[in-house]
């Protein structure tokens, strides 16, 4: 009987921080690049961001620059490339031709 009780006692205390982490409001993901559980964050409640088209194409072609300048060490230039392309397409909307 002692011997049952101490599994007991023992798996409990071993469940103790799962049971925690199962009711916590933050929700948590696993990032393996970081090695470790990351708190991910949630959208405002609020009204969304909203952007002009000048602000888009430059947020876009600094992306796009940081992009090409990385493309030598990690193979990024393939995001580059989508960017010219929402460049472009930004730039037939508006008055930007």
């Amino acid at each position: 009987m002692k011997r049952i009780t101490a599994i007991a006692i023992a798996t409990f205390a071993l469940l103790i921080p799962t049971i925690a982490a199962a009711q916590s409001p933050i929700k948590m993901i696993y990032r393996p690049e970081l090695r470790a559980m990351v708190a991910v964050k949630t959208a405002p409640a609020g009204n969304p961001i909203v952007r002009s088209l000048r602000e888009e194409i430059a947020r876009h072609e600094a992306m796009a620059a940081g992009y090409r300048i990385a493309a030598n060490h990690n193979g990024t230039g393939n995001a580059a490339v989508h960017c010219d392309r929402l460049i472009a397409e930004l730039r037939a909307i508006g008055e930007f031709n």
